[in-house]
C-alpha cells in the first residue's frame, strides 16, 4: 500500500490482484520509492537500532558524517550520472553499465572526457554506498 506522509496513512484504494499499489498509486511510483520506504520504516523502528553493535554504530556515525560533509559532491556525482537523490546501488551500478555501453573510449573515441567524468562520479558514488552502513 502507499503511504501518504501528508495525511499519515495508506491508500485506501482497492488494489488488483497481487498489485502492491492501487492504479492511481502504481503510476506514480518508481523504482526507488520502494528502497526509500523500506529504509524509512527501518530507520523508524527502534528495534533495529537496539539490535546494532556499537561497531555497526560506529561505522553508521561516520557514514553518515561523511556523507553531510560531502553532500555537494554526493549530488554532483549524481547529476553527471543522470540519477535522483537516493538511488538503489542497483540502479546506480545499472546506469553506468549503460553508460558504459555507449559512452566508452573503446566504442566511441569522441566521448573519451565525458565517460572519464562519469566513472570518476560512479567511484565516488561507489565510496558513498560503502561508507554509509
Amino acid at each position: 500500500r502507499y503511504f501518504d506522509d501528508e495525511l499519515t496513512g495508506f491508500c485506501r484504494a482497492p488494489c488488483a490482484g497481487s498489485a502492491q499499489w492501487c492504479d492511481f498509486h502504481a503510476g506514480r511510483i518508481d523504482e526507488t520509492a520502494v528502497d526509500c520506504l523500506s529504509e524509512r520504516y527501518f530507520y523508524l523502528d527502534p528495534a533495529n537500532f537496539m539490535a546494532l553493535s556499537a561497531e555497526n554504530a560506529e561505522k553508521f556515525m561516520v557514514g553518515a558524517w561523511n556523507l553531510l560533509q560531502n553532500h555537494a559532491d554526493y549530488l554532483q556525482c549524481l547529476k553527471v550520472m543522470g540519477l535522483p537523490e537516493g538511488v538503489s546501488i542497483d540502479i546506480l551500478k545499472k546506469r553506468f553499465r549503460h553508460l558504459a555501453k555507449t559512452l566508452h573510449p573503446d566504442i566511441n573515441s569522441v566521448h573519451h572526457q565525458e565517460f572519464a567524468q562519469i566513472n570518476s562520479a560512479y567511484r565516488r558514488l561507489l565510496a558513498y554506498e560503502n561508507i554509509q552502513f
